[in-house]
């Protein structure tokens, strides 16, 4: 073989070569920037729903104030019943768009949703609760010590809760981050 021809022969392997190394970098860097802007997307969805602990633990806080409030009779049913915390009303502006809950590897709402619904639940439990304390007249069903009692264990569940949902969606953040 003339030297010509493997000169030749050396030009086209090293442009294959190095069109193949281009391309194999592209692919590279254009997969990180994919893998970036998706992490990028779940931590926005993620903050938005570390974003519903707080008006969960507020509703928390004031449902066991008023709770207490009723069961001791400093406030009547009516009272209670205006000043017991929405929580649907404090976690509506936290709302995710269906693009950042589809970018989210565990969907936040069931839990989140449960928790919800379970201090909804609370102010029913409360008031039945306060119930057995009125009725019969000097001889209550339940004492105040124990109605008080049964819905602080609901409370610290409900707590728990919130709790669990606060590992798994700051878990999943971490994630992102690695």
């Amino acid at each position: 073989m003339s030297p010509w021809w493997s000169s030749v022969i050396g030009v086209v392997v090293g442009g294959l070569l190095t069109a193949g190394t281009a391309y194999l970098l592209e692919e590279i860097r254009r997969r990180h920037q994919r893998r970036d802007k998706r992490d990028d997307a779940r931590r926005d969805a993620l903050r938005r729903a570390l974003a519903w602990i707080d008006p969960m633990e507020r509703a928390l806080t004031a449902a066991e104030i008023e709770i207490y409030a009723l069961l001791h009779g400093t406030i009547d049913e009516q009272q209670f019943r205006q000043r017991y915390p929405n929580l649907v009303s404090d976690l509506a502006e936290f709302e995710l768009s269906l693009d950042q809950r589809l970018v989210l590897e565990e969907d936040p709402y069931p839990l989140g949703n449960g928790i919800r619904q379970a201090v909804e639940d609370l102010k029913q439990q409360a008031l039945n609760r306060w119930e057995k304390t009125q009725y019969p007249q000097g001889s209550p069903a339940l004492s105040i010590v124990d109605a008080s009692y049964e819905c602080s264990l609901v409370i610290e569940g409900i707590r728990q809760r919130v709790d669990t949902l606060r590992q798994q969606l700051s878990t999943e953040y971490r994630t992102t981050l690695d």
